[in-house]
């Protein structure tokens, strides 16, 4: 009777133990995830921000070579049609 008591008691702190191991997991795992995304959010805010500025810096780049593709070849028929005795 002493060793079924025995049992039984280990077999009740072994489930408590299991439980409270658990419960501390769990309740350290949500925090870590909380302490995580507190760390992070700034992080991501400053990617969001600077891949906004890559691209209109690419898209500012790109309007760019456009006026300038444009200036050439405005000056490349203003050149065809000048006089050649002008152009010495």
């Amino acid at each position: 009777m002493l060793e079924s008591a025995k049992q039984t008691l280990a077999n009740q702190f072994e489930a408590l133990a299991g439980k409270i191991l658990d419960e501390k997991s769990k309740s350290f795992s949500e925090g870590s995830q909380k302490e995580l995304g507190t760390l992070l959010t700034p992080l991501k805010t400053q990617i969001e921000d600077f891949r906004k500025k890559v691209e209109e810096a690419q898209s500012d780049s790109k309007t760019g070579v456009a006026r300038l593709e444009g200036l050439i070849g405005n000056l490349g028929s203003l050149n065809l049609h000048w006089p050649k005795k002008q152009r010495t």
